[in-house]
């Protein structure tokens, strides 16, 4: 799903700054630099799927459009938010391509992906249920998704 692309890209990256890397060359600093970058991807992608999750419970609790456009757009923002943060990470990455084919690594990524496109899809049925239950039209229903889907694409 769509932010498989972000974990492509990450994947991209390293592979492509593996290939201007000396192999052998790396220290131990750089492996614990390497370990603390991910630890922060890893905490930044669970935000991201925290706010998912809170966006939710809180969506439920809205009593009109405007209340919930504004968790939306609330709930945007953090994610949002976190994407930027996990770039410049992902970048800082980059120096580090010795690891970029760590099985290990890309499985855990992977994880945290898959669990933000499930609140991602979760946040999207429960827009879905508000709208119908508060007999929003088809074209209002779309609006609302597609302030979430716009920080995903």
């Amino acid at each position: 799903m769509v932010f498989r692309k972000y974990l492509f890209i990450f994947g991209l990256v390293m592979v492509l700054a593996g290939n201007t890397y000396g192999a052998g060359t790396h220290s131990r600093t750089v492996k614990n630099s390497f370990k603390d970058t991910f630890s922060k991807i890893v905490s930044i992608m669970q935000d991201m799927s925290e706010a998912l999750k809170s966006g939710i419970e809180k969506i439920k609790g809205c009593s009109n459009k405007k209340a919930a456009s504004e968790v939306i757009l609330e709930t945007a923002s953090k994610c949002n938010e976190s994407i930027m943060k996990m770039m410049e990470m992902m970048e800082i990455m980059t120096g580090l391509p010795e690891f970029a084919e760590d099985k290990d690594i890309i499985d855990k990524a992977q994880t945290f992906a898959n669990d933000v496109e499930d609140k991602l899809a979760d946040f999207k049925n429960a827009i879905e249920e508000w709208s119908d239950a508060h007999g929003l039209t088809e074209k209002e229903k779309n609006d609302l998704k597609s302030i979430i889907e716009g920080v995903f694409n």
